[in-house]
């Protein structure tokens, strides 16, 4: 993000204003082996978001190195409700057996946010 981009958010009841989103959202998650999936991030707006939900992998290629993931659960931190549903396409890229790359684009929506954004983690099988 530059520093124009910016995000919106509800002003308690006085409508929405711009401020510039945070371009770092740090977090931890853990992926257990029957694909439920528990973390929490540092989130654009500047509030702890803890989420919980599920994944599927929808679509493997070159024997399951890169792989199409769906999640759906909840997450907190947002103005519009204390829970609102999460829903997350995700690609993974095996770096060996243990380590992979995971890139989950986030695209820019209408009356909610200026900015698209593309969300990197590095996953480590314990």
């Amino acid at each position: 993000m530059d520093g124009r981009a910016g995000c919106l958010r509800h002003a308690d009841g006085w409508g929405w204003y711009v401020y510039p989103c945070r371009d770092r959202t740090p977090g931890l998650y853990v992926r257990l082996a029957d694909r439920w999936i528990v973390g929490g991030y540092e989130n654009s707006i500047g509030r702890t978001s803890v989420y919980a939900g599920r994944t599927w992998t929808m679509v493997e290629v070159l024997d399951g190195r890169v792989a199409l993931d769906v999640a759906l659960g909840a997450v907190t931190g947002y103005d519009r409700a204390s829970v609102e549903p999460m829903v997350a396409a995700s690609v993974r890229v095996a770096l060996g057996e243990r380590v992979a790359l995971r890139l989950l684009p986030i695209p820019r929506i209408p009356r909610r946010t200026e900015t698209a954004a593309v969300h990197v983690a590095v996953e480590v099988r314990l």
